[in-house]
């Protein structure tokens, strides 16, 4: 197709745009908030074909995604669109784009959905025992030989806790200046040593709840695994895009295949009632970057929220493809006014008053208040759902140990089976609270073990 052809269908999108807005090709928000600022962030979503499994296939899937994006980049105005992230697996763009990029994006066939980005933040502000954790890490399992991965604020590399799990960093860190960002060298994209250094803590804390080896500060639940730390948060525990996390879940897909549990405790400002996959162009960038990590056999655990909704949870939870996690109180305590909302009569397995909940949160765990590793000292002490995912992430560290050849669905359908329910009181909704042992008794009875 010729750029004069091009320019020729723009005149045509635009003296039609408001029948395209109501065909939802581009969302109603991008032109609006075109009319008052030059330029706006987007993801753009690209034709695609079927999936598969396949390696061979996976491989020419990659191709066509890269060929379309190609095709969609050349096709744009010069000037009109500064691109941000391209990815391996996921037929998806993030750029700046002005409105007659946005025109012409509109008129292209292999654009399939255009949405504003958004951004988000960490899910923040002794849990073990009461899970259940505790107890499978005496019987030896550890997550020895398992790979996880922690895409949070990054980690404190050099924390004796943490130092010898670690056998990778990457960071995607985006500001709302393309080509700068979070990252450690001030840009969006850091790879190698350095790039996974936290800005924050948070990203300290959650390491240390899977990974962290008891030297200064509380043992995690997967002592012996190892850490990929990816960084995406910046310094005040926030990332500006969702093509962040999308770029980190792409990458995890391409570098990391063999990672057994990805954790993230962090999510948008805007909640689902639903299953998101397919809501807005960045939902599906991130679905489909979550199907390619799943893809490897590798469970992702994802923090509900903490804006204490009774109908909605942020995403990446409301994927399909993932195990959304909410919070119980992990012992009685005092009232507790903490993250907007106040508890009282608190006791165990209380789910706490902040999680966000709906029915596709896949299970609860403890999360308020876990001291774990800390930024800048031996320790740190948080709570909220960025607590909970991530001692969930342990425990299936420690069930892939105990079969090295389970299926992330048999070892989600076990922590789901848990005997052990809570009822949230905002909606009266029942879920299964984290048991890691008897997920793994129910596990060695399937194989017949012979556990006591």
């Amino acid at each position: 197709m010729t750029r004069s052809l091009l320019w020729l269908l723009l005149a045509v999108s635009m003296a039609g745009r408001a029948a395209s807005a109501a065909e939802g090709k581009v969302g109603d928000d991008v032109h609006a908030r075109l009319r008052s600022v030059p330029h706006v962030t987007v993801v753009v979503v690209l034709k695609d074909d079927a999936r598969t499994n396949d390696a061979e296939h996976r491989d020419a899937h990659r191709k066509r995604i890269a060929a379309t994006a190609d095709a969609v980049l050349a096709a744009l105005p010069a000037g009109g669109y500064t691109l941000r992230r391209r990815f391996d697996h996921v037929a998806a763009l993030s750029m700046d784009v002005s409105d007659g990029a946005v025109a012409v994006l509109d008129a292209l066939p292999d654009v399939v959905r255009v949405d504003l980005d958004v951004g988000g933040s960490a899910q923040m502000q002794q849990a073990a025992p009461l899970a259940r954790v505790s107890d499978v890490r005496a019987r030896g399992f550890t997550g020895r030989g398992v790979k996880s991965v922690v895409v949070d604020s990054g980690a404190r590399l050099g924390h004796p806790d943490l130092a010898d799990s670690i056998v990778g960093q990457q960071c995607f860190c985006s500001s709302a200046t393309p080509g700068t960002g979070c990252c450690p060298n001030g840009l969006d994209t850091q790879s190698g040593a350095g790039s996974g250094a936290d800005g924050n803590g948070h990203g300290t804390n959650v390491a240390g709840i899977i990974t962290g080896n008891g030297t200064q500060s509380p043992q995690g639940g997967a002592p012996a695994a190892s850490a990929v730390i990816v960084r995406v948060l910046d310094d005040q525990n926030r990332f500006y895009s969702s093509s962040d996390i999308v770029a980190a879940l792409d990458w995890i897909a391409s570098q990391h295949p063999d990672a057994k549990v990805v954790n993230l405790s962090l999510g948008t400002n805007q909640l689902f009632g639903a299953t998101c996959d397919g809501s807005t162009a960045w939902t599906i960038a991130l679905a489909q970057a979550a199907a390619a990590v799943a893809a490897n056999g590798t469970l992702m655990t994802v923090s509900s929220g903490n804006q204490a909704s009774p109908t909605g949870i942020a995403a990446p939870a409301c994927l399909s493809s993932v195990l959304a996690v909410g919070a119980v109180w992990d012992s009685a305590m005092t009232d507790q006014t903490f993250l907007g909302c106040t508890d009282s009569g608190i006791v165990a397995d209380r789910p706490t008053c902040f999680t966000n909940s709906n029915a596709s949160v896949a299970l609860y765990a403890p999360g308020a208040y876990t001291t774990s590793t800390g930024l800048g000292g031996a320790t740190s002490t948080y709570g909220g759902t960025s607590q909970a995912a991530p001692l969930v992430a342990a425990c299936i560290a420690d069930l892939f140990q105990f079969k090295p050849d389970l299926t992330r669905e048999r070892i989600r359908s076990a922590l789901t089976a848990s005997p052990t329910r809570v009822t949230d009181p905002k909606n009266g909704l029942s879920f299964p609270r984290l048991d890691c042992e008897q997920a793994l008794l129910d596990i060695d009875r399937i194989f017949a073990g012979g556990f006591d």
